[in-house]
């Protein structure tokens, strides 16, 4: 199970991620200029970072109901990686767009800890190692042969 504070931590994270998404997009409307849609890399960078930060906060906000893990350290380091990652796209969507390449590492590292939270979260959640269920899926096959 997801200690208490951490499902707290992800759920402010969460809330918080949702009212960035918002922010941000009313940023984009209000303040840059008319010209800024002739910029296609620039709009598309700063549109990826706003749909990121929301993505990264709707994941928070799951984690939120994961109630059982059979690997509670493991589910604790998936649930701090998925708090993590809408700081890290809110940096982005900050700092990268300035860039004049689309090489985007910030985002990349969003991404990446989006990613090793949820698979982290997934395999906490199994029941069984891999390695066992492989043995006992052997194991059935090698029952209904016989």
């Amino acid at each position: 199970m997801i200690e208490q504070p951490k499902r707290r931590l992800n759920l402010i994270v969460g809330i918080a991620g949702c009212v960035a998404f918002v922010a941000t997009g009313v940023w984009m409307k209000v303040s840059l200029p008319g010209d800024f849609n002739d910029d296609l890399l620039g709009r598309m960078m700063h549109r990826s970072a706003h749909i990121y930060i929301l993505l990264s906060a709707m994941l928070n906000l799951l984690v939120t109901t994961q109630r059982a893990a059979s690997r509670p350290r493991l589910a604790s380091i998936g649930a701090g990686m998925i708090a993590a990652a809408p700081v890290i796209f809110l940096t982005a969507f900050i700092v990268e767009p300035m860039a004049t390449r689309p090489a985007r590492p910030i985002c990349l590292l969003g991404v990446v800890f989006s990613i090793a939270g949820t698979i982290s979260l997934v395999i906490a959640a199994s029941k069984r190692s891999v390695s066992e269920a492989v043995i006992v899926e052997k194991h059935e096959v090698a029952t209904v042969e016989t």
